[in-house]
């Protein structure tokens, strides 16, 4: 299937999104919903601390967006599409064995 219908199955229907042609196995493009993360909750000791106005309101809000698990088994948050993968038709439903 194409790109742009991958995407509906992955952020619309919830689906994980795979390209047949890519060389890792396993790998797989999932979406990850918004939402908002209490700002007590937020962990301040990396490089990315609280703005004034997340304070303020008392939450971080975090958009939606697509990450990958990779053929290494990590997690690659914020996920961006190649060219190449954009114009592939190559993607498919990814379908986890373990399921």
């Amino acid at each position: 299937m194409k790109f742009s219908e991958a995407l509906v199955e992955c952020i619309e229907n919830g689906k994980k999104i795979t390209r047949k042609d890519w060389n890792g196995k396993d790998m797989y493009v999932y979406y990850t919903c918004g939402r908002k993360i209490p700002a007590t909750s937020w962990d301040d000791r990396g490089n990315i601390k609280l703005t004034d106005h997340e304070r303020m309101v008392g939450y971080v809000e975090v958009l939606g967006h697509l990450d990958m698990y990779n053929a290494q088994g990590k997690r690659v948050i914020g996920w961006l599409a190649s060219q190449t993968d954009m114009t592939s038709d190559q993607w498919e439903i990814y379908l986890d064995e373990k399921q």
